[in-house]
């Protein structure tokens, strides 16, 4: 049954990707929250009230699924694809071609990128114990949370790039990087002093020790959002073995750090083999955007005065737009 929610996964994200590239980005958003907001109550009635257990759950996520798709193929029919001066005529299979090469390099790319992310967890369970894994886990479960808002840009940012100008893709890469960069630097000295207060507030004093895994994965709060970024502009120039080919330190750093580190660290190697992968990315990505673009290291990392400027102007536009829709006009 399972496998029945393939067919329509791939439908949402096929759909999802379409609209984001015209920059219908809030439509694909609202999808988000209409499976959230049918999921739940479906589940109840399933679960809760007709006691279907497992089968229950499978229905639930089956039919929210189908909802999200109903909404997304209706906005897809009514959307108009616009023509550039720029564009050239293609036929159906140069189209399906150029879709597939791209979906190629893309897969090998989401493929290495969840090996970098799981694969210090299987060997602790090789090497160590379940233990570790549960310690592990813990800690990078929290991370995971911290990188949920910077994955949310990279998504909103790769479509944005692929739509701009060549130099105000740059500009807009290089201010994100920029103003994340400040943030995150600020964001990692704030939780190290809190991360020991709140794991033990949330799992208890058992859990003591994930706080040194969490020490250990500490500079992956800088290296892998930075990472997306300059991943995400590469792939939207449409260069997709080069972002290939930026990961490649990371999936070769991780299998050798934490053959390494694991067996004689335990969790907290597999935390640091998961920051020195992310580090290699990052620094790989930093030089083949910098090549690429024409961007200095201080252009892409160091703060400026102006930018406040920048971010100012953006939070007006966005704050101006959801007023109006909260409040209509007379």
């Amino acid at each position: 049954m399972g496998l029945l929610g393939v067919p329509l996964y791939f439908l949402q994200n096929f759909l999802r990707r379409f609209l984001s590239g015209q920059l219908r980005i809030n439509i694909a958003n609202y999808s988000e929250a209409i499976f959230d907001f049918s999921y739940i109550p479906l589940l109840i009635v399933f679960v809760v009230i007709f006691k279907l257990g497992v089968l229950g759950s499978f229905l639930a996520f089956l039919l929210a699924q189908a909802a999200t798709c109903i909404y997304l193929i209706f906005h897809f029919k009514s959307s108009k694809i616009p023509v550039t001066l720029e564009a050239k005529p293609a036929g159906f299979f140069h189209l399906c071609s150029d879709m597939f090469k791209y979906g190629f390099w893309n897969y090998w790319v989401l493929l290495f990128t969840t090996i970098i992310q799981d694969a210090p967890g299987v060997l602790l369970k090789y090497f160590i114990s379940n233990t570790a894994v549960g310690l592990y886990a813990v800690s990078s479960s929290a991370m995971g949370r911290l990188f949920m808002t910077t994955n949310s840009f990279a998504e909103v940012l790769f479509p944005h790039t692929a739509a701009s100008d060549n130099n105000t893709g740059i500009q807009r890469t290089n201010l994100l990087c920029r103003a994340f960069a400040s943030v995150l630097i600020i964001a990692a000295i704030v939780l190290g002093v809190l991360i020991k207060f709140i794991i033990i507030f949330l799992y208890g004093p058992k859990f003591v020790r994930s706080v040194y895994v969490f020490y250990a994965l500490l500079p992956s709060i800088l290296a892998y959002p930075l990472f997306k970024f300059l991943n995400s502009h590469i792939a939207a120039t449409g260069k997709s073995k080069l972002s290939l080919f930026s990961i490649l330190p990371g999936i070769i750093f991780i299998v050798g750090a934490s053959i390494f580190f694991i067996p004689r660290y335990g969790e907290i190697g597999a935390g640091l083999s998961i920051s020195g992968s992310y580090m290699a990315m990052f620094i790989m990505n930093l030089f083949l955007y910098s090549k690429l673009t024409g961007s200095h290291f201080s252009d892409i990392l160091f703060f400026r005065r102006n930018d406040w400027k920048a971010i100012k102007q953006v939070v007006k536009n966005h704050w101006k737009i959801i007023k109006n829709r909260i409040t209509p006009a007379q």
